[in-house]
């Protein structure tokens, strides 16, 4: 039996007695004003068991909120067997007078971590429960269901913070390979000619110019705790080197970058842009070949939130800056052809990045966050070739192809996390972002077209694959001109 209609509130009247048998149901809709549903009768109410199914509306509810849901003019004779509601932390309650049978709404003992499911879910959770009666965030979850009250946690989390540690992860890595294919493929030691380049077209030079322009996109899985993110990366590099002896060449390296971050599950995005400058040096022993580097990066980073659960949204942004720096070296060694050659490397980085602190703009679920410091390491082992395809395109062919296999190991804060705060609250709590892939698997693939004797003009796919259902795939665009 249900007096309301549709989860509207209203009342039904019995003329004479009123029967609720074992087994039977009473649905009734309540809200935190205090109205509820509610039968009325002019007989005698006789209850012999029955459960009564509490549909309580969504709102800010007093800790103890008593209602009316039955009256009989000839009196209540017995009980119901048993109460339901839809509510987590509020426990139903029936009691009873000569004519009226009632139900009471309380907070119970149960701790919102009671429902957390996940590591982050935990943390916002006693996070938002440490604000207490009267605190905005605590009096909207309070009326929540357990399936509601996790994702009240999740899109209170803030995760995003954490999250963006990874992307800039992935931009370090765009830029240290981008440094490296520069000494990878191009002639390090003037007594050397690009490796399966004509004799005739192609001489040694003291000094070059190069740039490249790139695109990305790319995801990383959830892991059951920090939610699916999804990444884009463009940017352009550009950088000038010149030999400094027989065996080395030396140059510097600088540009834009910029990410764009999608948290969708979180109701979360981010930007973050980026100007950087690097140095780098290779050198060249017979067949062994050096390559090094380090750079400096500075980015800002832009985030939006819009939390929303049912008694509750809320929109929270913040712009806060952080920097990067890494150094990385490789050690390979040439087999060479006469069209080219075939080249076993390992190589690693060091990367620290900081990012400072920030307070988010907004209402009740806005974050602050002090600085904070993030270090990782990656050693990486793997093969390049590069080639002329003279035996199909004919041995004057200005084309050459290259291509890298490589398995790559990631170390230290591989899972990225942000000591965060509500704006009303003392207490911290951590949240862990999507995760680093520990482990990926990296590919190149690309073509030279070599314009002149001077320049030489380059498309190139790369890509990874990587724990956690890693993934990214990309162009890069490249021009090299020497003089």
């Amino acid at each position: 039996m249900a007096p309301g209609t549709n989860g509207t509130i209203g009342a039904l009247s019995v003329k004479g007695d009123l029967l609720f048998a074992a087994g039977s149901f009473y649905r009734i809709d309540a809200n935190a004003a205090g109205a509820s549903d509610r039968l009325l009768s002019s007989g005698v109410a006789t209850l012999q068991g029955g459960t009564v199914l509490v549909n309580a509306d969504t709102g800010v509810y007093a800790p103890r909120t008593r209602y009316t849901i039955l009256a009989a003019a000839g009196g209540v004779a017995g009980q119901f067997a048993e109460v339901t509601t839809n509510f987590a932390f509020l426990t139903p309650n029936l009691s009873y007078d000569a004519n009226n049978a009632y139900l009471t709404l309380s907070r119970n003992d149960v701790q919102f971590i009671a429902v957390a499911s996940t590591p982050n879910q935990h943390a916002a959770g006693l996070a938002s429960q440490s604000l207490g009666v009267g605190g905005t965030l605590y009096d909207a979850i309070v009326t929540l269901s357990a399936d509601q009250g996790r994702r009240a946690f999740d899109m209170l989390s803030g995760e995003v913070n954490a999250s963006a540690v990874s992307a800039r992860y992935e931009t370090a890595h765009i830029v240290r390979e981008t440094i490296l294919d520069r000494l990878r493929y191009g002639e390090i030691g003037s007594g050397d000619r690009a490796a399966g380049a004509p004799a005739q077209g192609v001489r040694p030079r003291r000094s070059a110019i190069w740039g490249q322009g790139f695109g990305t996109f790319g995801t990383t899985g959830s892991n059951g705790n920090a939610a699916r993110l999804r990444q884009q990366h463009s940017g352009l590099l550009l950088g000038v080197d010149t030999l400094a002896s027989s065996t080395w060449r030396l140059g510097i390296a600088g540009g834009y970058t910029h990410n764009s971050l999608d948290v969708a599950d979180r109701n979360s995005d981010a930007s973050i842009q980026g100007v950087f400058g690097g140095a780098y040096a290779g050198t060249t022993f017979g067949a062994t070949q050096l390559r090094f580097g380090a750079s400096y990066s500075d980015a800002t980073l832009r985030t939006k939130r819009m939390p929303s659960f049912p008694t509750f949204s809320d929109t929270a942004m913040s712009r806060y800056s952080g920097d990067l720096r890494q150094a990385f070296g490789e050690a390979g060694y040439q087999i060479r052809s006469a069209t080219g050659y075939v080249e076993p490397f390992v190589g690693g980085a060091v990367l620290h990045m900081m990012r400072k602190g920030f307070a988010e703009r907004g209402g009740a679920s806005a974050l602050t966050a002090n600085s904070d410091a993030y270090d990782i390491a990656t050693s990486t082992v793997g093969i390049q070739v590069q080639d002329r395809p003279g035996a199909v395109l004919g041995a004057e062919t200005p084309l050459l192809l290259r291509g890298l296999l490589a398995y790559r190991h990631a170390y230290g804060d591989v899972n990225p996390s942000a000591v965060v705060r509500f704006a009303e609250a003392d207490q911290s709590f951590t949240v862990v972002g999507a995760p680093i892939a520990q482990d990926a698997l990296v590919a190149q693939g690309g073509i030279d077209w070599r314009v002149s004797s001077a320049t030489t003009l380059s498309l190139a796919y790369n890509g990874q694959l990587g724990s956690q259902r890693t993934q990214d795939h990309g162009l890069k665009v490249n021009f090299l001109h020497r003089w």
